[in-house]
């Protein structure tokens, strides 16, 4: 009989979130960098990866499979959709705004934890959604 090696299940679940962590923060850098030029007010990658994460967020915790190994859940929800949407890139964005734009920040605070909170029920109700309709299939 071959050895096998097994991790256990707290080095399986930090590994997934380190790895997980250093793609969603790679995504959202990468996200940002490509929405600098957007011309729309407002508009920006950290907006954007904060409402596409809250919903993805919510979806996942509703939606995935149980499946999938604990693990990867926790990897996928609080590594990579955990540093993906981040309150501390929507901090320093804030408090780095240039004073010309300073008439939109509430504006933009208020989309993104509004248009989040949202978002992030939108998709919990539709992970149960697809839940239910798996499970009525099986």
């Amino acid at each position: 009989m071959p050895y096998i090696v097994t991790m256990p299940d707290f080095l399986r679940t930090a590994v997934a979130v380190v790895v997980g962590g250093a793609l969603g923060a790679l995504a959202r850098q990468l996200l940002t960098d490509g929405m600098a030029g957007a011309s729309i007010a407002l508009l920006d990658g950290v907006l954007i990866a904060n409402l596409a994460g809250t919903f993805a967020l919510g979806l996942a915790a509703t939606g995935l499979r149980a499946s999938v190994p604990l693990w990867l859940r926790t990897g996928i929800t609080t590594g990579f959709l955990g540093t993906f949407t981040t309150l501390s890139a929507l901090s320093g964005y804030s408090a780095l705004t240039e004073p010309a734009f300073i008439d939109e920040l509430p504006w933009y605070l208020a989309i993104t934890i509004i248009g989040g909170l949202g978002l992030a029920y939108l998709g919990l109700r539709l992970g149960e959604r697809l839940t239910a309709a798996r499970e009525a299939a099986a």
